[in-house]
């Protein structure tokens, strides 16, 4: 028997403390996923969880000189976090469909896009680097 998407989300919201929800903003466009995120939303509303979305631009300008591809991005995410170094898979050949290890280092993109942004807007705020909008 499947478990509900929603039943799953919200196990994992009793299990860890969380402070936010971060996803991929273009991630929902199949409808199977869209029902996912309807299940994720209502979740996160009831334990009071804010949900933040992050594009693929963002995660790719976390990576400064790492960005070219998924792969240059998850060698630069081994080399911050060592722990992964074992799951990282081998470079893709282009007949060859995506390493099903590869969706650890899209989440773990994303979560090193969301701090780095909040790390450049609380120092835009506090005076110490120009904002974006000033160039």
């Amino acid at each position: 028997m499947k478990i509900p998407a929603s039943e799953k989300f919200a196990a994992l919201m009793e299990e860890f403390s969380l402070s936010a929800i971060v996803v991929q903003k273009d991630f929902f466009e199949s409808k199977k996923k869209t029902c996912m995120r309807d299940g994720l939303l209502k979740q996160a509303e009831g334990h009071r969880i804010p949900m933040r979305f992050v594009t693929r631009r963002a995660v790719r300008s976390a990576f400064v000189g790492s960005n070219r591809n998924k792969y240059t991005i998850a060698a630069a995410l081994v080399k911050q976090l060592p722990e992964l170094a074992p799951r990282l898979p081998g470079v893709r050949k282009i007949w060859k469909s995506e390493d099903y290890r590869m969706s650890i280092f899209d989440a773990a993109g994303l979560g090193v896009a969301y701090f780095t942004r909040r790390k450049w807007a609380k120092r835009a705020i506090e005076g110490d680097v120009p904002s974006i909008e000033e160039g």
